[in-house]
């Protein structure tokens, strides 16, 4: 995934928990923003080493 989908499924995942009711759901939708968050931080990580080394840093 890159990063702009990660963000938009982010943005995504934060509307559904905004919307739902129920407390289970709203658990399990929480811990899923948080891994898709970990997913974007490792993301960007990768996407700026790729450039750095692209350019010789």
């Amino acid at each position: 995934m890159t990063v702009a989908e990660i963000q938009a499924a982010i943005l995504a995942t934060q509307k559904q928990i905004a919307n739902t009711l129920s407390p289970m759901r709203k658990r399990d939708l929480q811990r899923h923003l948080a891994m898709l968050r970990r997913k974007l931080r490792a993301a960007e990580r990768k996407e700026m080493n790729c450039g750095g080394q692209k350019w010789g840093f």
